[in-house]
């Protein structure tokens, strides 16, 4: 899969994932001290590519740290999304399903 360029776009509340052809995102909004992922969208053109989960790899990250300085949660209400994250023990800690 092509690197692309991660960044969190706070005045459109998603983050993005940028590449040459494109860019994937996750919206989201936050409430209190969780984050809700509403949607993670990979346009038709950029799927098939391993994006997705490029896209909530990156978001994860975010989460960490996040979730490590200010008790930031994540609430999945995407079903990719909370499919994703059930298949990642990993951070199940900082997620409320």
């Amino acid at each position: 899969m092509a690197e692309g360029r991660f960044l969190n776009n706070i005045e459109q509340g998603r983050f993005e994932y940028h590449l040459t052809d494109g860019f994937a995102f996750g919206r989201y909004k936050i409430a209190g001290n969780v984050l809700i992922l509403q949607q993670v969208e990979v346009p038709e053109e950029l799927r098939g590519r391993g994006i997705a989960s490029k896209v909530m790899e990156e978001i994860m990250d975010f989460m960490q740290s996040r979730h490590k300085s200010k008790g930031l949660k994540i609430q999945p209400f995407c079903s990719y999304a909370r499919s994703w994250l059930e298949k990642h023990p990993e951070f199940h800690d900082i997620t409320e399903f």
